[in-house]
């Protein structure tokens, strides 16, 4: 909020933007040797048989998370034009109608 109230609500967008920067450029930090692709997809050194990414529905709590997921969007996705609709009628700029959806 403070930096709404000192920049404006530019320097909301501007500051994703300079984090997402800061974010990519922080890969350049990782070295070839500490990446291991078998570790990676979780499986241990002795293991070398990849599990398909089907079996994640076998797994209860990826399951619910997938669902929970889906049905967040699902009720969400109505919503929103609703809500930019509501700000135009409250006297909104187009810009923020924008921002809102």
């Amino acid at each position: 909020m403070a930096l709404v109230s000192t920049l404006g609500l530019n320097s909301v967008f501007q500051s994703v933007g300079v984090c997402s920067v800061l974010a990519a450029a922080s890969m350049l930090v990782i070295r070839e040797q500490d990446l291991d692709e078998k570790v990676a997809t979780g499986l241990t050194p002795a293991e070398e048989h990849q599990v398909k990414w089907t079996e994640l529905f076998r797994d209860r709590t990826v399951l619910f998370l997938f669902i929970s997921v889906f049905a967040f969007h699902l009720a969400n996705a109505p919503i929103l034009p609703t809500v930019a609709l509501y700000v135009k009628r409250l006297g909104g700029s187009d810009n923020l109608m924008t921002a809102t959806v």
